[in-house]
């Protein structure tokens, strides 16, 4: 129990940043697509799997959520952060990572890992040309993340 009510006693003030989140295909799988993604890992349930910052993380829930609106095994490897789950995307030792955009975008564009669809509303304005898994065929798959300032709601305007 709170002790507040965050509906009634806060106040939002200023949305800080915004996340929109990816799923990353590494060199080991090598995938270019979401409907690719998705058939290998029917067709073979170990080469399904996918890393995130850790248990109880929004990654790991995106990956959740990935495989029960697709109806396939994915395999959830937790890290201890983002950097942690690149790097063994990297490595070869999982096939996908799920991750901020921000965060995979500078591999991405290097040609080491491919970013094969966001996880948003609308496409990433960082990424133009990658789907949102809606356009790839998985409605009600779309979350983002922010971060928003809050007052008590009694705070006087300025």
């Amino acid at each position: 129990r709170l002790g507040y009510d965050v509906n009634k006693d806060l106040a939002p003030i200023s949305q800080l940043a915004g996340f929109q989140f990816a799923v990353v295909s590494g060199p080991k799988s090598n995938v270019k697509s979401v409907a690719e993604m998705l058939a290998k890992a029917k067709a073979d349930p170990s080469t399904a799997s996918y890393g995130s910052s850790g248990n109880g993380t929004v990654p790991h829930f995106l990956g959740v959520m990935l495989a029960d609106a697709a109806g396939v095994p994915l395999q959830h490897v937790p890290y201890q952060g983002g950097a942690p789950a690149m790097n063994a995307l990297l490595g070869g030792h999982i096939g996908y990572n799920i991750d901020v955009v921000s965060e995979a975008l500078e591999q991405h564009r290097a040609g080491k890992v491919r970013i094969i669809a966001v996880a948003g509303a609308t496409r990433s304005p960082l990424l133009p040309e990658v789907p949102t898994f809606i356009e790839a065929g998985l409605t009600g798959y779309e979350t983002a993340t922010n971060y928003t300032l809050f007052v008590p709601a009694q705070t006087p305007p300025v």
